[in-house]
């Protein structure tokens, strides 16, 4: 590992570093390390803190013009992030759910709007919305471990992917191959597969990755995710209105195989068939707004629980 300084006070920081590495900045993400079950129960969970933290230290570095490019890692062993904090939806209004899904997407979209390019190195888990927080960037280096698994398990939750999931997918691997990942709730992508899909750029040895990260970082030439996230142009009214007409003409037998939710199946279709011709922030303005109506069903409310509670859920379409 090439030596690394501290970029400002680091007991700014609970939850990660900041550090540099010549003219790359390196951002580690630890919350709970200090705890054995962090890496697969907690690992870099997405709460109110870490992503408060980690626009803080992204604001700092793009700040600072000795600094030009950003590597966005873990410091667990086996996970890179298990994803946001969904347990934060468990009786939550319509609104909280709306604002918790805000609070992601303006995460997302700042390193979108970075003008440095972010390269994210992959060591383990990277579920949810960490694999979201991961697409958002401009590269992903991926390690080697067998404990490399990327997926989108929203929809096994009664919820769909709401950090720009379902319009970044499309873009690295394709309309079709993205929606049927999203629909079957897909958690099982190792690091051979997620590089063949075009889901992640570069695979390496794990013992060396953030070292390769760090020396691609150094070496990109430019920013790739800079295209034009548009405005905004839909009504929510009219959003919250063609999503009540999907869930009353939803019928079992337009739903897919697998672990997916019937209702979050349902909102998947619609996003992918409304968001298509639309602009990127028009598309999570439909994310956002499916996201919080499934939210409060009584089916996430289930499927969140039977994920605390290590059970199969048992959805019922309501």
């Amino acid at each position: 590992m090439e030596d690394l300084t501290p970029i400002g006070d680091p007991g700014r920081w609970q939850d990660l570093s900041l550090e540099r590495c010549g003219d790359a900045a390196l951002i580690t993400m630890h919350r709970l390390k200090k705890d054995p079950r962090a890496a697969r129960q907690a690992g870099n969970n997405l709460d109110d803190r870490l992503m408060g933290e980690l626009k803080a230290a992204l604001a700092l570095v793009e700040g600072d013009p000795g600094i030009k490019s950003i590597v966005l890692a873990s410091g667990h062993r086996l996970a890179f992030c298990i994803g946001a904090k969904i347990d934060q939806v468990l009786g939550a209004t319509f609104d909280q759910a709306l604002e918790f899904v805000r609070n992601g997407q303006e995460l997302l979209l700042m390193i979108h709007r970075l003008k440095k390019p972010v390269v994210a190195a992959l060591n383990g888990l990277t579920f949810g919305g960490g694999l979201e927080l991961a697409m958002a960037c401009d590269y992903r280096i991926c390690g080697d471990r067998e404990n490399v698994r990327l997926g989108l398990p929203e929809t096994s939750l009664g919820v769909i992917p709401a950090m720009g999931g379902t319009q970044n997918l499309v873009r690295l691997i394709g309309e079709a191959k993205a929606k049927e990942f999203i629909l079957t709730a897909k958690v099982d992508i190792d690091a051979g597969l997620a590089k063949s899909d075009g889901l992640v750029d570069r695979v390496v040895a794990s013992d060396v990755l953030v070292s390769e990260a760090l020396g691609f970082a150094r070496s990109v030439p430019a920013k790739r995710s800079n295209f034009d996230l548009g405005a905004p142009t839909t009504d929510r009214l009219l959003i919250r209105r063609e999503i009540e007409e999907r869930f009353a003409g939803w019928r079992p037998d337009q739903e897919r195989e697998g672990r997916g939710a019937p209702l979050a199946q349902a909102l998947v279709h619609y996003v992918f068939e409304t968001t298509s011709p639309r602009s990127f922030l028009d598309a999570i303005l439909h994310e956002q707004e499916a996201f919080a109506r499934l939210s409060v069903t009584a089916d996430a409310q289930e499927g969140v629980r039977a994920m605390l509670e290590e059970r199969k859920p048992v959805f019922r379409r309501k």
